[in-house]
């Protein structure tokens, strides 16, 4: 018995790298399922709204869909680690509540957007921490302590940390914002490079795009480094992926390739204090 024991909680016990891997999963998949009919949607529903008034319900409806993602995140990252219905809901709540998803003034609750994309993964992580540490130590008092604890609790210091987590995106819009003082020639070549990682990263291409207030030039070089990372990945994906995986990226879902920066890449330093990058593996999902 007490090995059956000792073997179920060895095998509980999870690396930092498979940690990791699970968020940046469940966070991947998260954001295409909450964006993807918006993506796909939304601009045929647009243009059927000058023939019927159902079609501008239709489109807000996979408009607000958006709003959600941090639900939707936190649920399929609660999912990665085998956790059961209500633990996922709450890791969801939590990352919704510590997202920035919305605002409150003068008592009136207003969705802003999709919350800072960073933020929602360090708060599914320590919701899920702190659930697998709970488990089901709570007995019968679980359905009244474990949602103040992770929902309410977690949320909380989600929206604490909220300020300063955003401050990683304030100074990477900073310093795409650098580029524009460069020689056209430069600066458009850096924008597209910068703009083809951050669309494979937890950070929000249109956050920073707003911040930095791109248009012009900048805006053309930012939407050529999206299409060409987008071509790459479609390319990639053919030889390795089903049809759908490959087809969600063509529409635009890149971000289900954030996993992928931390999977299939590897930095390691020697003992001549020389440190080299590689990578290895596919765009396999």
């Amino acid at each position: 018995m007490k090995m059956a024991q000792a073997a179920a909680v060895a095998s509980d016990r999870l690396t930092a790298k498979d940690y990791l891997n699970k968020v940046l999963a469940g966070t991947a998949t998260g954001v295409v399922v909450a964006l993807i009919a918006n993506a796909i949607l939304s601009e045929i529903f647009k243009f059927l709204t000058t023939y019927n008034e159902i079609f501008q319900s239709m489109l807000d409806v996979v408009v607000v869909m958006q709003f959600i993602a941090p639900v939707i995140i936190g649920v399929l990252v609660g999912m990665q680690f085998a956790l059961n219905p209500m633990q996922c809901t709450l890791i969801g709540a939590a990352a919704f509540l510590g997202s920035g998803a919305y605002v409150v003034q003068d008592g009136v609750v207003s969705m802003v957007g999709i919350g800072d994309l960073i933020n929602i993964m360090l708060i599914c992580a320590l919701a899920a921490f702190v659930t697998r540490l709970i488990g089901n130590k709570l007995g019968s008092l679980t359905i009244l302590l474990l949602p103040i604890i992770v929902g309410a609790g977690v949320g909380f210091v989600g929206l604490l940390a909220l300020p300063y987590v955003r401050l990683i995106t304030v100074g990477i819009g900073n310093m795409i914002n650098s580029f524009t003082n460069l020689q056209p020639f430069v600066m458009s070549i850096l924008i597209c490079i910068s703009f083809a990682i951050l669309i494979i990263s937890p950070i929000s291409t249109v956050a920073i795009g707003i911040a930095i207030g791109v248009a012009g030039l900048g805006a053309g070089a930012a939407a050529v480094g999206v299409t060409a990372c987008t071509a790459i990945l479609v390319i990639g994906s053919m030889k390795v992926n089903e049809k759908g995986v490959t087809l969600a990226i063509l529409l635009g879902a890149m971000k289900m390739m954030i996993p992928n920066l931390i999977k299939y890449s590897n930095f390691s330093c020697t003992s001549d204090s020389k440190c080299h990058y590689f990578r290895s593996g596919s765009l396999l999902l």
